[in-house]
């Protein structure tokens, strides 16, 4: 034998494990390049979700966040990619983040949660697969949640607006009750008051399955099931598709929002879940199509004017 055929014998076998080794490398390590805006609205809700759909990517056990060429992220694309990444977390990944850009200040504040005038709160409970489970969850509707944020309301000249109290519970009740149901309940909430302009932004994140795809599982009422994604949306928000839950006294929280929106007690109103985006603008619901975001997305603010107009048209 050559030693020529010596080399190839002994250096076949070298690459063959290398490339074995680099096979299961990328398997088992994923690299999510975050895309330079991390925003949610509308022109980068795309590129957010494509991040989050790698972040869950089926055969990565480790998941790096690279953030190497982020100018721009919003407190509550973080939140969401936060919130995936918990998600990924308790299925058995290892998410971290990579090359963050230290030298842009407002990036690293966000991450860093460096804003006074934000505050997070979060939920993540995986419930036993045996056994019954009563609805003790709703405990977990913490009174001080609503507290703090009625208290930064009450600075602002905003008093007893009960109807905001109505669509928080209803809101923290859906994502529990479908939580139950899918034995793992995980959201995400934010408020944040703009001093500038004395308005309350608020962002409730709901990492579930998403409501067109809760509507789907549990079955459209025979004379919807046609209905594109869209409609399921619209058709949700007018309340003519009840509780995807199926549950009596359930189904009122996206009615709610719509009388809200349409009433001006609340406004900015965004509304993204699986394939859907829906904004209020200029007095009408517009729809758009996107990319698959699992879960649900719900952003709006109030100013003083949205409270003066509920009161007025409240006596």
């Amino acid at each position: 034998m050559t030693i020529l055929q010596y080399s190839l014998f002994f250096a076949i076998p070298v690459i063959i494990v290398l490339v074995i080794i680099l096979y299961y490398k990328r398997i088992y390590s994923i690299d999510v390049m975050l895309p330079s805006k991390c925003l949610m609205d509308e022109d980068c809700i795309v590129d957010v979700v494509r991040v989050l759909q790698k972040i869950v990517a089926r055969h990565s056990k480790k998941v790096k966040l690279n953030m190497r060429e982020v100018k721009a992220i919003s407190y509550e694309a973080y939140m969401v990619i936060m919130a995936q990444g918990e998600k990924a977390f308790y299925k058995g990944k290892t998410v971290y983040l990579k090359s963050v850009p230290f030298r842009r200040k407002e990036v690293v504040n966000v991450i860093l949660g460096k804003n006074k005038n934000h505050t997070t709160y979060h939920n993540y409970i995986i419930l036993e697969k045996t056994g019954n489970t009563p609805f003790l969850q709703s405990s977990k509707i913490s009174p001080k949640i609503m507290s703090r944020i009625e208290l930064d309301l009450k600075r602002m000249k905003i008093i007893d607006y009960y109807e905001f109290n109505t669509l928080m519970t209803e809101l923290l009740g859906n994502a529990i009750e479908h939580g139950i149901q899918e034995r793992n309940i995980n959201w995400w909430m934010y408020h944040f008051r703009d001093y500038r302009t004395d308005t309350m932004h608020i962002v409730f994140v709901d990492m579930g399955i998403g409501i067109i795809n809760s509507y789907k599982r549990a079955g459209l009422p025979e004379q919807y099931t046609n209905l594109s994604d869209e409609e399921i949306i619209m058709y949700a928000l007018e309340g003519k598709l009840g509780s995807s839950t199926k549950e009596p006294n359930r189904g009122r929280g996206m009615p709610q929002i719509k009388h809200m929106i349409e009433k001006k007690w609340i406004s900015d109103f965004v509304l993204i879940t699986n394939t859907v985006s829906l904004r209020y603008i200029n007095g009408q619901f517009k729809v758009k199509r996107h990319p698959n975001f699992v879960g649900t997305y719900y952003s709006w603010t109030i100013n003083k004017e949205n409270y003066l107009t509920w009161k007025e048209q409240s006596i």
